[in-house]
């Protein structure tokens, strides 16, 4: 009987070893670098027309990007430089700020919270950029 328990604890034992891997995970930030051009610019309903701009996704580490986007506005430039936490969300990606979403990328489509000056007002307003 004690050999028989000894025999069922290795075989316990050798079952629930688990090997490792060698494959490792895909850098979630490589998966999002690219150039993306501006397609629109709103907030709620309201859109603005006339907008013209880029965003350039570069990777900063595993799952870090530098995102640098330049909008134009009429006469009104801005030009932004902020890193992002990429985060899976199903087979979209989530762009964070500490714990707070800032961004998303779906598909093609890239959406960030842009600065947007106007005349002598500045405001946050929601961008898509697509690839």
């Amino acid at each position: 009987m004690k050999k028989l328990f000894l025999f069922v604890i290795a075989v316990f034992v050798l079952v629930s070893c688990k090997t490792e891997e060698s494959e490792t995970s895909p850098q979630l930030a490589q998966k999002i670098v690219g150039t993306y051009t501006l397609s629109k610019v709103y907030k709620g309903t309201t859109v603005l027309t006339g907008a013209t701009g880029s965003a350039e996704v570069t990777v900063k580490d595993n799952s870090t990007v530098t995102i640098n986007y330049k909008t134009k506005i009429g006469n009104s430039s801005t030009g932004v430089t902020n890193s992002y936490t990429v985060v899976a969300d199903g087979s979209n990606y989530l762009l964070k700020v500490g714990t707070a979403n800032q961004g998303s990328v779906v598909g093609n489509k890239l959406t960030l919270g842009v600065l947007v000056t106007v005349g002598l007002t500045s405001d946050i307003y929601d961008a898509d950029f697509v690839k």
